[in-house]
């Protein structure tokens, strides 16, 4: 009698510690399942002060509002975004670390070889933004039109021209610039906007290569002229005044238009959070006006193309035109 007792206790003992058990993993389960539930790390690639830094900062604070967690950014500067999107490659994939990465990372150092990582290392989740690269030079400085630089350029070979790292797409549409120009400058690698903006007004460089929003500023401020931007052929352009590509050397010719920026996951994230973060990205920039009105001044094209339909359609396309360019600068064959 007493036997059986025992193991009848023994047996709803077990059973008991099975069903606490099971219960215990359902609810680690849905706590892991709930995302976001802790802050959110979003990875820049270029030191602070400088447009991607700022557009970053937008987006952070869009999530912090949107998940209702904290979202904190890391400047992660060096290489043209290596450094950063080599750190996002390796992160682990729970949706906590993500990067605002561009062409460069996704495409140009994958096609130059410079990367340890591959494409499949990244789930991209979206296409967020676009902005046209453009060449300053100091407003103290003798040079009006693009064409009066050009021609002090042919004559004064060997000058330096500011940009955010070797390889970034600045760097490259400004030696493109030099090809079409027929000037013999050389590109000067600093690590973002920032440190490019000090190097012009110091008089280190006659000009550099940034982003539509710091040159902007810095023009408004009185500081810089804005001379030359690489943006749309057509009518979108966002500042139509200003020559680019096809008005200045002929729509015959290649044109390497905006550089496009993308929200970008460590790689094998779950599609559950995929689908969430996508979600966000397709309401944010049509319901937050904080977000809207804060890249109002960084001059940001904002149209958001989910990150399947850029893997299967725009980044073939990307690939082509940024391969074209390495090509048509000789750094690739």
């Amino acid at each position: 009698m007493k036997r059986k007792k025992l193991i009848t206790f023994c047996l709803v003992a077990s059973l008991l510690m099975f069903f606490l058990l099971e219960l215990s993993i359902n609810e680690v389960w849905c706590a892991e399942e709930k995302y976001p539930s802790r802050t959110i790390e979003m990875i820049c690639g270029f030191a602070p002060g400088g447009q991607d830094d700022l557009t970053t900062r937008v987006l952070a604070k869009a999530f912090e509002r949107y998940f209702k967690v904290p979202a904190v950014v890391t400047n992660k500067a060096g290489g043209a975004q290596l450094i950063a999107a080599t750190a996002l490659a390796n992160a682990v994939p729970d949706g906590y670390t993500l990067a605002h990465l561009g062409d460069v990372s996704l495409v140009t150092h994958i096609l130059l070889k410079r990367a340890t990582f591959t494409i499949e290392d990244f789930t991209v989740i979206g296409e967020m933004d676009q902005e046209p690269p453009t060449l300053v030079v100091s407003a103290e400085s003798p040079w009006k039109r693009i064409d009066e630089f050009i021609d002090y350029a042919r004559k004064n070979p060997d000058l330096g021209f500011g940009h955010p790292g070797v390889g970034s797409s600045p760097h490259l549409r400004g030696e493109y610039f030099n090809k079409l120009a027929k000037t013999n400058m050389k590109g000067v690698p600093f690590k973002g906007d920032s440190e490019c903006i000090v190097a012009v007004l110091g008089k280190h460089i006659p000009m550099a290569v940034l982003s539509f929003a710091s040159a902007k500023a810095q023009e408004k401020a009185g500081k810089m002229r804005i001379l030359f931007a690489f943006d749309y052929a057509g009518e979108d352009r966002f500042d139509p005044t200003i020559p680019n590509i096809p008005s200045f050397f002929g729509k015959d010719v290649f044109n390497i238009g905006p550089v496009s920026d993308y929200l970008v996951a460590p790689g094998k994230l779950p599609e559950n959070i995929v689908n969430i973060l996508t979600q966000a990205m397709v309401q944010i920039p049509k319901e937050d006006k904080e977000y809207i009105d804060a890249l109002k001044p960084l001059y940001i094209g904002t149209t958001f193309i989910d990150g399947k339909t850029w893997m299967s359609k725009i980044r073939p396309q990307k690939t082509l035109q940024i391969q074209r360019l390495l090509q048509e600068v000789g750094v690739l064959k």
